[in-house]
């Protein structure tokens, strides 16, 4: 389901879901790297492209683990 799904996703947004597949796998998470593995992913880009593709992991970040609301 969820390849049949990235599979239609433009280039961007295959890039950016590449992307938070590398940087929140738990290897990455339990060394503290996401980071250093940001950047390396990043590292090609121009600044331009470079903040777009932040700003979709940051849609990705909240559709999959949205912040949490005050009771």
């Amino acid at each position: 389901m969820i390849r049949a799904a990235v599979a239609g996703l433009d280039a961007e947004n295959r890039f950016a879901w590449a992307t938070w597949r590398r940087i929140a796998q738990r290897l990455v998470i339990d060394l503290q790297a996401g980071g250093y593995v940001l950047g390396l992913a990043l590292h090609d880009l121009d600044p331009d492209e470079a903040l777009t593709c932040v700003e979709r992991l940051a849609i990705i970040y909240d559709v999959l683990s949205p912040p949490r609301t005050p009771t």
